[in-house]
């Protein structure tokens, strides 16, 4: 694992009080990443295995994050769920990007993909 990510790792871990949950950001790829893209919406503990099974930027294609959540967060993100990263851009009439995507709400994913 990277410093940055074991850094992440430890100073979620002494805060995970306050703030017990982490979930995935997806990083600005023009291709979703291979390892954490199955896993867009995914909110798990602190303490889960799949954060030191899978860690965030081992490989040149992913720049993936993870966010700490607190417990009010988690409960509202079960209903309303999370902005999905990969909603299509918003076009201007002459079709161009305007740099907006579409607000796609997907429900969180509380068990990782296989």
């Amino acid at each position: 694992m990277n410093e940055h990510y074991v850094s992440k790792l430890k100073q979620a871990q002494k805060t995970k009080r306050a703030l017990p949950y982490l979930t995935i950001m997806l990083g600005p790829t023009l291709e979703p990443c291979p390892v954490h893209s199955k896993n867009k919406g995914l909110v798990l503990p602190v303490d889960h295995p799949y954060w030191i099974d899978y860690p965030m930027r081992e490989t040149d294609d992913c720049k993936c994050s993870i966010r700490q959540i607190s417990k009010y967060e988690y409960a509202k993100l079960k209903v309303d769920g999370v902005l999905d990263p990969l909603a299509p851009p918003i076009l201007d009439e002459e079709g161009n990007r305007t740099g907006y995507r579409e607000k796609i709400f997907i429900p969180i994913v509380e068990e990782p993909a296989k």
